[in-house]
């Protein structure tokens, strides 16, 4: 025998043997007539008349739990033992209206053990190519709802069947946010699972957003708890509509976060937040000239939703940039849509530190190496409310407290004679030492109060007041934009000078942002009266025309000094856009609602005794006189 073996010996050992070596054969031979069998079986349930009476019977059981719905003619069992039909259609109340549901195949597939004792019990539930469309403001989806009700077929309380897990995959819904605004979501895919025992209940599901993105939910105990789990959500989770109403766009990064929410009404829940957005990066031609980013944050607080109030709130939310805890602030938030959509915020930074700021802010954002040399931190506060889609309405406040960057002692090469650069019209540039050794260079100190005050109570009232940032002339601007059609300026001289001196002429956000943190490094480093100073020896008075100096001998053929009160609030009032202006010079006269304003500025300083009667009876006798050549 082969390997050297002997031969088996007969007797009751080896025939045992033999029996057990055929039990696997037949188990073979069963496996295989079972499975022809079941081969045989799913054949003929899916041939036509099969398919037919299980499209009537689904038909059947529809009728009964969705009155008025209707299915398509699709009707087969797969390998699985899933029962497919489809497709299926809730159809709307209004003639010619989509659909409110339409569901493009639905297979289900039964719990064999039950099938096995003769029930039909479903085990999943997979919807493919869902599409929802509630109507302009819902009624539709609500109308199905109420039939329901009204026919018993919701929930079954007190059943022991275990719920079958639904998935789906190509959902897109259209979302009526506003009159003007249906938001299209999708498409998106994902899971919902639910348990029932004893009436408690627990709902868990999972969302797969475009991109990438996850959304997970879990409810308990009927709904007293709700808990969200955002995972690494990108532009792309976004709706288009909603993205093409946004004024930037995401162009990389993601947001991820999670809520934990109680119930505090029938439809009001409360309870912690955290939020967190890695490395966003953002563009948009009115945020900036280049994408803005990266830049990440952290937020934590409370959150409130009341869906019958149709509010959600914000409280305590500490955000803080790039993990840097002198780079954070809190933020209390209240949006409302009922009776009228409305806004509250308000955002305390009581020490914020100028060195974590400028490390985490994106260079389009921070102040940048060219600013003043800012020691320390200050404090910012801001307060904003008022009807949401009306600036003219709202109410804006704050306050910033600098005591703690005058401490730390910063400094300012603006403190001392200096070149300036100055931006000319079609790009040009040209060279000016503000300083002594220029001619034309006039201290502050030398001028006369009409003149300087001429300048502050036309540009900046409340010049000597504030900080640097001047919250309730922004206000004031809102409203007056809001009645005139276009926002007026609202920049502080302070903030003209930061403009001057470090920025592009463009009109950005991003601008403003690095121009309000400027201003406070200004305020910061120098005194008000070299501020002023700086100012009306760098501001533009025509094209080409820069400093008072220069404007003064300009427009009057005299030096600065030697301005009388009427020349001075000339000067004044052509400073918002001294090239357009310029145009009285060119006539050799004002026109009559120019000469009236030039009036009503002299009225103002005689108000606040910077002039006095004989002066301002004198100045408005007076008609100006140009010099030319």
């Amino acid at each position: 025998m082969p390997w050297g073996r002997s031969a088996p010996r007969e007797g009751p050992t080896s025939r045992a043997s033999v029996r057990e070596g055929r039990l696997p054969r037949a188990c073979i031979v069963l496996s295989i007539a079972a499975a022809g069998a079941f081969a045989l079986a799913l054949a003929g349930s899916n041939l036509p008349a099969a398919r037919a009476a299980l499209r009537d019977r689904v038909a059947r059981v529809l009728a009964e739990r969705l009155p008025g719905a209707r299915l398509g003619p699709t009707a087969r069992i797969d390998a699985r033992l899933r029962v497919a039909v489809g497709p299926l259609e809730l159809p709307a109340t209004q003639e010619g209206a989509p659909p409110v549901l339409s569901v493009r195949e639905i297979a289900v597939r039964p719990r064999l053990r039950a099938l096995l004792t003769g029930h039909v019990e479903p085990a999943s539930i997979a919807l493919d190519g869902v599409r929802i469309s509630p109507g302009a403001r819902g009624e539709e989806l609500k109308a199905w709802v109420e039939r329901l009700r009204a026919t018993g077929s919701g929930h079954r309380g007190g059943s022991s069947v275990e719920p079958p897990v639904v998935t789906f995959s190509d959902l897109r819904a259209s979302l009526p946010l506003a009159p003007d605004l249906v938001v299209e979501v999708g498409p998106l895919a994902g899971r919902v699972s639910a348990t029932t025992t004893g009436g408690t209940s627990t709902l868990e599901g999972e969302l797969r957003l475009p991109g990438g993105g996850r959304l997970y939910g879990h409810a308990d105990r009927g709904w007293d708890r709700v808990s969200l789990r955002l995972e690494r959500a990108g532009a792309e989770a976004i709706p288009e509509a909603l993205r093409r109403r946004l004024s930037v766009e995401i162009r990389d990064g993601s947001v991820s976060g999670e809520a934990s929410l109680q119930r505090t009404g029938p439809a009001a829940f409360r309870g912690p937040l955290a939020l967190r957005a890695d490395r966003l990066v953002v563009a948009g031609e009115r945020l900036a000239p280049e994408p803005v980013g990266p830049v990440s944050f952290e937020a934590r607080g409370d959150a409130t939703l009341d869906l019958g109030a149709r509010s959600a709130a914000l409280e305590r939310l500490r955000v803080t940039l790039g993990g840097e805890p002198g780079a954070s602030a809190e933020i209390d938030a209240r949006v409302a849509l009922r009776p009228e959509p409305r806004f509250a915020l308000r955002l305390d930074a009581r020490a914020l530190d100028w060195a974590a700021l400028s490390r985490t802010l994106p260079a389009a954002l921070a102040p940048g190496p060219e600013a003043p040399r800012v020691k320390g931190s200050f404090g910012l506060a801001l307060e904003a409310e008022g009807p949401l889609r009306s600036p003219e309405g709202w109410r804006i406040d704050g306050d910033l407290e600098l005591d703690g960057l005058h401490r730390a002692g910063g400094s300012s090469e603006l403190d001392h004679p200096f070149v300036h650069v100055a931006r000319l019209e079609a790009g040009q540039t040209r060279e000016l030492l503000i300083g002594p050794a220029n001619p034309r260079f006039v201290p502050i100190a030398s001028l006369p109060p009409h003149v300087v005050r001429a300048v502050t109570v036309s540009e900046d009232a409340g010049f000597f007041g504030h900080r640097g940032l001047d919250f309730k002339e922004l206000s004031a601007a809102l409203a007056d934009g809001a009645k005139r059609g276009r926002l007026r300026g609202a920049s502080t001289i302070t903030q003209q000078v930061a403009k001057n001196l470090f920025l592009s002429p463009e009109r950005t956000w991003s601008r403003k942002v690095r121009e309000a943190l400027l201003a406070v490094a200004l305020e910061a480093t120098l005194r008000k009266q070299r501020i002023l100073e700086v100012y009306l020896n760098v501001a533009e008075w025509g094209p080409g025309i820069v400093g008072i100096g220069e404007a003064a001998q300009h427009y009057f053929g005299k030096d600065a000094r030697d301005l009388n009160p009427r020349e001075a609030a000339f000067l004044a009032t052509i400073i918002p856009n001294p090239v357009r202006y310029h145009m009285y010079w060119e006539r050799g006269a004002l026109s009559p609602a120019w000469d009236a304003r030039v009036d009503a500025l002299l009225a103002r300083l005689h108000e606040l005794q910077i002039i006095d009667d004989a002066q301002l009876t004198q100045a408005l006798g007076e008609r100006l006189a140009f010099t030319h050549g």
